[in-house]
């Protein structure tokens, strides 16, 4: 990992804590940054923090807890258990999931803590589709808790994430699987890999 704290954050985190002592979980902002350590961006927590919150956000209710700025006491893996090391990309979004369930919301700070670099051999950039899969397999265990018009609305996306394993399985050619679900040729997502016959749909 070439995640980084950034000067000072240590000493932000532990004052935080000390001096909120209700507060076990809090996110900061983080730097994104390329190879060479020139920042590109930097990202903010935000979201609804709810379990229909993180399984049907999209564009209009995004979400994000940049990872190398989220800290939490050590009590709540005493409480909720430790990450989940059968996984190998979102192991983090997991355990999140696991305190929203518990009834616990971040602590939101205003301050830049961590950066996160970008290169060719993160996982982020080399196995995209990995974070995928892995969404796919916590996600729909979650969506069992939801009310019905939301699991309606958590199928369509869940549709999307299946579709998007699928082009990237098949390179693009993917008649085999139109051959089982002939519906997915509704989906632009499908007829742009099919005209392509490559996986940038996915």
């Amino acid at each position: 990992s070439d995640d980084t704290l950034l000067p000072g954050s240590l000493e932000k985190i532990g004052g935080h804590f000390a001096r909120h002592p209700q507060d076990d979980w809090i996110a900061g902002a983080c730097q994104v940054i390329d190879p060479h350590g020139a920042v590109t961006e930097t990202v903010f927590p935000c979201g609804e923090f709810t379990i229909p919150g993180l399984l049907l956000r999209d564009e209009d209710k995004p979400f994000n807890l940049p990872q190398p700025g989220v800290f939490w006491r050590r009590s709540l893996h005493d409480l909720l258990g430790v990450l989940d090391e059968s996984l190998h990309y979102c192991m983090d979004f997991e355990f999140w999931l696991r305190l929203i369930e518990s009834g616990r919301r971040p602590t939101l700070l205003n301050t830049e803590l961590a950066t996160y670099r970008l290169h060719e051999s993160s996982k982020s950039c080399a196995a995209p589709i990995g974070f995928t899969r892995e969404h796919i397999k916590i996600e729909s265990g979650y969506a069992r808790s939801l009310p019905l018009p939301q699991r309606l609305r958590f199928q369509r996306r869940l549709g999307y994430m299946q579709r998007a394993c699928a082009i990237h399985a098949s390179g693009g050619q993917m008649w085999p699987d139109i051959m089982r679900r002939p519906w997915w040729l509704l989906s632009q997502q499908v007829r742009q890999a099919i005209m392509q016959g490559d996986r940038k749909a996915a």
